[in-house]
């Protein structure tokens, strides 16, 4: 492990991050240990439908049942965007 700081970061195996890792940590960047990018896709995915499913579920309930929309609703759904 080398660090050059000639442009602020570090440098390890010839890749520029932005700390060095602990000593005693192997680092591979070509083949890496853990490739977890489908879960956080899937948990986003169901957890944002969720979400989404919520909002509906507070907007019809303003519109249809309470028959009015507050600033705080405008704000939620500019919000979700």
């Amino acid at each position: 492990m080398s660090a050059n700081f000639s442009s602020g970061f570090p440098v390890l195996n010839g890749v520029t991050v932005f700390v060095l890792p602990p000593d005693g940590y192997a680092t591979d960047f070509e083949n890496p240990t853990e490739q977890s990018a489908l879960a956080h896709f899937l948990v986003f995915g169901i957890v944002g439908f969720l979400a989404f499913i919520a909002l509906c579920q507070r907007m019809f309930t303003k519109v249809y049942l309470v028959k009015a929309i507050h600033i705080e609703d405008w704000f939620i759904c500019i919000a979700w965007l």
